[in-house]
């Protein structure tokens, strides 16, 4: 089929129309319009064979010759010259009431940065709204001659003054502009002023979106027309996209040339991105000989003083490293030191843990010895006491209750020998050499720690169980091959203290420190273990005020304790004389009636001996009173005291 008729729907996109400013047009604007094509299109034109790459179906052939786009004037005029058509002639009231009563659309606004159809060069919006046979007349005369351009003159004066009662004319004058002529692709279509009631009430606004703007194609090159040129506006769209990073001066630039050449069609806004060359730079002078000359001395003396600064730097930075390093060695040796230290407690907090643990298993039992030792001889002093209130001279016991006696003290020193029967250690069975060994170590490796430590009276603390041990079922005023003297741990803090160590062998500050610690060793075995021991032995029957021989070994004892104890602590030293006192005017105090003159007068002799103790003891034990006491006894008897 040559000619194939569309049924075609009008678009909403009518609607966007202006009303014409002026309905009357003079002869001398119906020339054609060229609008000039800007750089976007030119390129768009060169990349026209790349769309080749892209499939959207069959292949399009592709027309690579330039065409430019014809103006809307020429189109509408090569469509008006096959038909000139007689209209009717209205009077100008009822022109005037025609225009003033029906409503009208804005123009459609043709912009030069349309997207161009690159095979034809017409633009979407000319094909829509004249057709595809109107372009192919203007293709094949692309300037209408002067026939043809006089022939429009008559049609459009003839359309002025046609009587014709389908034609309305709205300008009433012989140079009122014509109607635009929508025609489908056959040519053919209706010519008319009037409005569209889509374009009226924009019922179709969203065609572009349902599809109602679409054409109806009755053939089948009708619909390869149409698919070719879906696909024709597919590859524009793709264009578009890869153009959209096109350079900012370059659209500047071209909307600058747009904007001239359609200077008088309309006027644009102005818009704020203005494109401003790039500023010529200033010509820079050459220098000059003596400016070149201060800039090198400037640089010299800068050179000089950075130099200075740089050496007095590192003259600091050098003395900072000996610095350095001799504090790092001072740290070296501080580590080692501490590390030694760590080191000699670590191991000595080890022997004493272990010393710990043997003393807990082994002080039950020990405990048992002592407790035994005591009620033998609290059963001897019964003995005698009952013995004497007979009024019978009794100093000492019986030859076999002696036996008896003996053989109970036996047996205590040998379980003394059974508990330590499972010691294999020597230094647990005699800890002289390993205390000396541990607490030598200390006091010269370490002398300001042993000090703050109270280190002697620590190893005399360690002496305590040994002590005990040895005291166990000893008679302290009846026993003469033993005295306080002739104890192991008596024997040790005395030889310990007696040490000549020099400064070098103490590394300690505090010499005086030094000299006052080693002497409180033996008081403080004497203050904290043995006057205990002697004080619980005399108050349970150890001391027999009856008989002058343990009274003077009793002097002799606290004679003894009083030179070892050097004057640092009297109180245990009074408390001492005090339990040997009590025993004394306890036995005055409980004396029978029938008591023998012999036997008041060993009591009196032997309450004499103790008259040069303090005041303070005298008073406390009532000494005095006791005295007295005896004297005025005897003298009942008349007995000579004096």
């Amino acid at each position: 089929m040559a000619d194939e008729i569309v049924f075609k729907k009008r678009s909403g996109r009518g609607s966007t129309r202006q009303k014409e400013k002026s309905p009357v047009r003079s002869t001398n604007d119906e020339e054609s319009i060229t609008p000039t094509l800007s750089y976007k299109e030119k390129q768009k034109a060169k990349k026209q064979p790349r769309r080749s790459n892209l499939s959207f179906g069959t292949t399009e052939e592709t027309d690579s010759t330039f065409k430019p786009k014809k103006s809307l004037l020429s189109q509408s005029i090569s469509n008006r010259q096959t038909s000139e058509t007689p209209t009717s002639n209205y009077s100008q009231n009822v022109i005037e009431e025609l225009k003033a009563n029906t409503p009208t659309k804005g123009d459609i606004e043709i912009s030069i940065t349309d997207d161009i159809d690159t095979e034809d060069g017409y633009s979407d919006i000319a094909k829509r709204i004249y057709g595809d046979k109107a372009i192919n007349d203007l293709k094949e005369s692309q300037i209408p001659s002067d026939a043809a351009i006089t022939a429009a003159k008559k049609k459009r004066q003839a359309g002025t003054y046609s009587n014709e009662s389908d034609y309305i004319s709205l300008s009433g004058g012989p140079s009122s502009s014509q109607a635009l002529t929508l025609t489908g692709d056959t040519g053919g279509g209706i010519e008319s002023r009037l409005q569209h009631e889509d374009d009226v009430f924009d019922d179709d606004t969203m065609g572009a979106y349902t599809g109602a703007d679409e054409s109806i194609h009755l053939t089948n090159q009708g619909e390869k027309d149409a698919l070719r040129r879906q696909r024709r506006e597919r590859g524009e769209m793709v264009d578009e996209v890869m153009d959209e990073a096109s350079d900012e001066e370059q659209q500047a630039w071209e909307k600058a040339q747009a904007k001239r050449a359609m200077a008088g069609a309309h006027e644009e806004p102005a818009n704020g991105n203005v494109y401003i060359p790039a500023p010529i730079p200033e010509i820079t002078p050459l220098p000059t000989l003596n400016g070149a000359m201060k800039r090198l001395k400037n640089l010299r003396i800068e050179g000089e003083k950075t130099h200075g600064e740089k050496q007095k730097l590192s003259e600091l930075s050098q003395k900072e490293l000996q610095e350095l390093s001799q504090s790092e060695n001072e740290i070296r040796q501080q580590v080692e030191e501490v590390e030694n230290r760590r080191s000699f407690f670590d191991d000595l907090r080890q022997w004493a843990d272990e010393i710990a643990s043997f003393l807990d298993e082994k002080q039950p039992n020990l405990a048992k010895i002592e407790q035994r030792h005591q009620d033998v001889m609290t059963e001897r002093f019964r003995i005698l006491n009952e013995r004497r209130t007979t009024g019978n001279v009794v100093l000492n016991l019986e030859p076999h209750e002696i036996a008896e006696y003996n053989t109970a003290r036996q047996g205590l020193k040998d379980d003394v020998k059974v508990l330590f029967e499972d010691v294999k250690a020597s230094s647990f069975l005699n800890p002289s050499d390993i205390l000396m060994e541990k607490f030598s170590a200390w006091r010269k490796a370490f002398g300001d720690d042993y000090i703050r430590a109270w280190a002697p009276l620590g190893m005399v603390s360690v002496w305590e169980f040994w002590t005990r041990v040895e005291v166990a079922g000893w008679d302290a005023l009846r026993d003469s091959n033993k005295s306080i003297m002739s104890l192991k741990s008596y024997d040790f803090c005395h030889n310990y203290a007696s040490m000549n160590d020099t400064e070098e062998d103490m590394q300690t500050e505090d010499e005086e420190a030094k000299l006052n610690m080693e002497r409180e060793c033996v008081p403080h075995l004497l203050s904290t273990i043995i006057i205990p021991y002697l004080i619980t032995h005399f108050g349970n029957g150890g001391y027999d005020p009856y008989n002058e021989t343990e009274t003077r070994n009793a002097l002799d004892l606290v004679e003894m304790v009083e030179g070892g104890l050097l004057g640092m602590d009297d109180e245990k030293l009074d408390m001492l004389v005090m339990s040997l006192v009590q025993v004394l005017t306890q036995a005055i105090n409980s004396i029978p009636a029938n008591v023998s003159a012999e036997l008041a007068k060993c009591l009196l002799k032997n309450s004499l001996s103790w008259r040069r103790i303090s005041p303070t003891v005298k008073q406390q034990t009532g000494y005095e009173s006791a005295l007295q006491q005896i004297r005025e006894l005897l003298m009942s008897r008349g007995v000579d005291v004096n």
